[in-house]
């Protein structure tokens, strides 16, 4: 009648063994990191409790096992895991945290009481004390547990806004620095009478021009356009750098930029860099840069004054929506041999009146 007794305190004796070993290893469950500026952060490692409460269900008779979907080598902080709660709702793991600690302190102190009752002589008070342990202490059924490594895409995207943002004030501050930095190259720019189409119309200060709807008849000057209603300035550039303004409001078409001097001002050429001309175009169809074939530019409907710029020696021409701040199109990598004149073309208006007003050429107002 005592060998059994005997036989049960060894079998309990080699389960606290191994108990302990798994507590070696595993410290229960709780082992610790050591990030970058030394700091431990607590790190459940799943593993050691898997191990740990497989030993204590021996002798228990019950087993705590984790799903198989449980990433078991993270070593991310606990308190950055995310899992779900019975009724599927996503929970932290800092929830639970302290669940699993009580039920690990729970099992220590089973443990304990179980290794003290292995040692004891005593065995009717073995057989008495042995009912009241041989149930294990209740936990929780972490089959319905998911853990999951931290997700950083809420963080990320929050990041991608805030770069997304600052990224945007600093391209809208690029235009307006862009358009004062070639402001500074302003020329005073006048209209030449010599060049004018018959049909058109000059203000006396040669600021603007505009269809008079009769062609009138003027003497005859090579410099003249005779098919086109075009003019050009008085001022031409052969070097260096150059700006003008010009004032479109009102307008429903119109053709400004710069040209050679040798352009055909007597033929119906097609007005393209290749033959001398480096122009914006508006018309009904829209607003385009004029070549073979035309480049099709967005168009704001607001558009009231043109700015155009031109670095002779870089081969360059650049047109900007002066009141929006905003850079239209360029034209890049020209060949300048000769020298460059401003061009304006109000174009024809209608019986109605439409597309009357005139083209103004516009002094510079770096406030615009």
């Amino acid at each position: 009648m005592e060998a059994k007794p005997k036989i049960e305190t060894k079998a309990i004796r080699r389960v606290s063994r191994s108990l302990d070993q798994e507590k070696n290893k595993t410290h229960f469950g709780i082992n610790s990191l050591t990030d970058s500026n030394n700091k431990e952060w607590p790190l459940l490692t799943l593993a050691g409790l898997k191990r740990t409460f497989h030993v204590a269900s021996v002798w228990m008779c019950s087993t705590i096992q984790l799903p198989p979907h449980v990433d078991t080598t993270s070593a991310e902080p606990v308190l950055q895991s995310s899992g779900m709660n019975k009724s599927g709702e996503m929970i932290r793991g800092a929830e639970f945290v302290p669940e699993l600690e009580q039920e690990i302190e729970d099992l220590t102190n089973r443990r304990s009481e179980v290794k003290q009752l292995s040692h004891t002589e005593d065995h009717l008070h073995f057989l008495q004390a042995f009912r009241s342990l041989k149930d294990p202490p209740p936990t929780r059924d972490w089959t319905t547990v998911e853990v999951r490594p931290p997700s950083y895409v809420g963080t990320l995207r929050r990041s991608l806004d805030q770069l997304e943002e600052t990224l945007n004030m600093e391209m809208e501050k690029l235009p307006d620095a862009e358009l004062k930095r070639v402001q500074q190259y302003e020329v005073d720019v006048t209209l030449d009478p010599d060049t004018a189409s018959s049909q058109l119309i000059l203000s006396e200060d040669g600021k603007q021009v505009h269809d008079g709807g009769v062609v009138k008849t003027l003497p005859d000057n090579p410099k003249r356009f005779t098919n086109y209603i075009h003019v050009l300035a008085r001022q031409s550039f052969s070097s260096g750098r150059f700006y003008f303004e010009v004032q479109v409001k009102d307008k429903t078409a119109w053709y400004l930029g710069v040209v050679r001097e040798s352009i055909d001002r007597i033929g119906r050429t097609e007005g393209t860099p290749e033959t001398g001309y480096w122009t914006l175009l508006l018309n009904k169809d829209g607003l385009f840069f004029r070549d073979d074939p035309h480049v099709r530019l967005p168009l704001r409907a607001e558009l009231q004054k043109v700015g155009v710029f031109v670095d002779y020696d870089e081969g360059l021409v650049s047109f900007y929506d002066v009141e929006a701040r905003v850079h239209i199109y360029s034209a890049t990598g020209c060949t300048f041999s000769e020298p460059l004149y401003p061009l304006f073309c109000p174009d024809r208006h209608d019986h109605e009146g439409n597309n009357s007003a005139p083209l103004i050429i516009s002094p510079v107002n770096q406030t615009d």
